[in-house]
């Protein structure tokens, strides 16, 4: 079972590490839709 908060707490730890990975190389920066395809499976 994965509760909501969990699920959240994932996907505010993934942004902030692909944020971080942005900011030491922004030419291998990860593409946005893993989180936002995360957050939307999780919602719907």
């Amino acid at each position: 079972m994965t509760e909501p908060a969990t699920v959240v707490y994932a996907a505010l730890k993934a942004l902030a590490l692909a944020r971080d990975r942005d900011h030491v190389a922004p030419a291998r920066r990860p593409p946005a839709a893993a989180p936002a395809g995360l957050m939307t499976r999780s919602v719907g």
